[in-house]
């Protein structure tokens, strides 16, 4: 006989992972509304401790994958994206500069190998993916 009563947290896991369908590069706590915070921060733990998602910073999640050559977690959207996505969600306003000004204005063909990318506001948290601090420079 299948068990019909689905728990809380279970009801829970399965609506984040439909939301996470939507290929966002970042999603905030809020983007998953419709429970106590309690227990959605439990939800969305099993779900980091399943290696479904990556915490970059308090309370923001990015969609998580293993590599299939290093067999470790990844992030499913590349650092450049999580991070201008993290700005975008905050309204945090930031520039490209160096390499990356110089080719995004046509003048360089040599597509840069990271962005560099400047905010002119002080973040209040730092971003990190796997332990590796990806919070953009701040221009004073």
């Amino acid at each position: 006989m299948a068990k019909t009563n689905m728990s809380k947290q279970t009801k829970l896991i399965r609506q984040i992972r439909q939301n996470i369908v939507q290929e966002q590069a970042v999603y905030l706590l809020h983007d998953f509304a419709g429970a106590e915070t309690d227990e959605l921060r439990q939800a969305i733990m099993w779900l980091v401790d399943n290696l479904e998602l990556i915490e970059i910073a308090p309370d923001m999640y990015t969609p998580s994958r293993v590599n299939r050559l290093t067999r470790k977690v990844m992030p499913s959207h590349s650092l450049d994206s999580i991070v201008i996505a993290v700005l975008e969600r905050h309204r945090v306003p930031y520039e490209f500069y160096g390499l990356t000004k110089t080719y995004l204005e046509g003048k360089a063909n040599q597509i840069p190998a990271k962005m560099q990318i400047r905010t002119f506001e002080k973040l209040p948290f730092t971003i990190a993916v796997n332990g590796e601090d990806i919070t953009p420079t701040y221009k004073s």
